[in-house]
């Protein structure tokens, strides 16, 4: 894959324009980052330490994109990809609902605790309903596949 440039006449400037690797859609560049400033992100905000993922990239400095279907920020040209323990890391997190969310689950398994200690196991073809001001930690099993809406 190679990076390709979009001009804008308007601007008199060029954008950097990479496929996402989650949907293969144009992505736009966001910024460029040192890869030790990436590093100190993920420990400080998820507590994971990705050093070992990005040992291998070929340069300092990554551009950061973002892909215009999931809305998700990824880097080129070191992909960030990880060993069993950063995802095991990022399979669990606390959760808030902001407003109610109900969805149906096609595939995956998760436990919800709630902050009382009451727990909930799901999996594919079951109904879940998630009420609006739920604190709750999850914790994913499988990856989850699921259709839903809020409100």
């Amino acid at each position: 894959m190679s990076v390709q440039t979009m001009n804008s006449a308007a601007a008199g400037n060029s954008i950097a324009i990479f496929p996402s690797p989650l949907s293969g859609a144009p992505s736009p560049a966001i910024a460029h980052v040192l890869i030790d400033d990436v590093v100190r992100g993920w420990k400080r905000q998820f507590n994971i330490d990705i050093s070992s993922a990005v040992a291998m990239c070929p340069s300092s400095v990554l551009t950061r994109y973002c892909c215009p279907v999931s809305m998700l920020e990824f880097y080129h040209p070191c992909t960030l990809v990880a060993d069993d323990r950063v995802y095991a890391a990022l399979s669990e997190f606390p959760w808030y609902y902001d407003e109610k969310e109900t969805c149906y689950i096609l595939e995956g398994n998760a436990v919800v605790t709630d902050n009382k200690g009451n727990k909930i196991e799901f999996g594919p073809g079951d109904w879940v309903e998630f009420e609006q001001g739920l604190e709750c930690n999850w914790k994913i099993l499988k990856t989850i596949r699921k259709k839903y809406r809020f409100g």
